[in-house]
């Protein structure tokens, strides 16, 4: 009876880091479009269709989503409460892996993801070590609240033709769109001007680099900029 109960401990255990995977999961797409679909939360965990919607009936069962078949997931306050806590132990490790390891930051995201799951202890013990810092790589809050994930975010598909832009932050970190966009060289602080833009694609000017890159509108959407009066770079930057 006594190893029975060890092993139903520890294959619950072993549910938790995939309970966490999908309710950050779901709060990113949430946040980006307003509910997460089967399709896409199958996507960025690489799993299929059919695996999302065995585990959502059990986070259905334990209270944190509400599910509606033809529409998709939102998460309910405590699947939120739990999402934004591990979500902030993965910014923290994204800035430990990039900032003191000296990983790049696609895959400071990626060992993060591993990381995030490590005691809450440690990591705070790591944030302290850090220095308390207040964003991740991808200029996202390290602690991030309610209030802040219902921000509405002024994004780079909003942008006029030739206007100038410095970009703030990578939204939703999904690992779909993140490769493609830092692959692009868009990075936090970079500067750059709207040539030209259609209802799929935006023409940008890369300015820090002088070269120019086609972002989908799709991608345009995660990342967030704010307006720029002087396009002049800053060579001492």
């Amino acid at each position: 009876m006594m190893i029975q109960r060890q092993l139903n401990s520890r294959a619950n255990a072993m549910t938790s880091p995939i309970i966490e995977d999908y309710l950050v999961t779901i709060l990113r797409l949430e946040n980006i479009y307003g509910i997460a679909k089967t399709c896409k939360i199958a996507e960025e965990l690489n799993v299929t269709p059919a695996t999302v919607s065995k585990v959502l009936e059990k986070l259905v069962a334990k209270g944190y989503i509400t599910w509606n078949k033809y529409q998709g997931v939102k998460l309910s306050d405590k699947g939120k409460s739990e999402a934004l806590r591990v979500l902030r132990k993965h910014r923290i490790m994204e800035k430990f892996l990039e900032g003191i390891l000296g990983f790049d930051k696609y895959k400071a995201h990626i060992y993060a993801h591993s990381m995030e799951h490590i005691p809450d202890e440690v990591v705070e013990k790591i944030y302290e070590l850090l220095g308390r810092p207040s964003t991740c790589p991808h200029g996202n809050p390290i602690t991030p609240t309610l209030k802040q994930q219902e921000e509405n975010y002024h994004t780079l598909d909003e942008g006029g033709v030739g206007s100038c832009y410095r970009v703030i932050r990578i939204l939703g970190e999904l690992n779909s769109s993140l490769k493609k966009i830092i692959d692009m060289g868009i990075n936090v602080g970079i500067l750059l001007r709207v040539k030209d833009k259609n209802t799929t694609k935006i023409i940008i000017e890369m300015l820090d680099h002088n070269i120019e890159r086609e972002v989908d509108i799709e991608h345009a959407r995660l990342i967030q900029v704010t307006p720029v009066k002087d396009c002049k770079v800053d060579k001492n930057e």
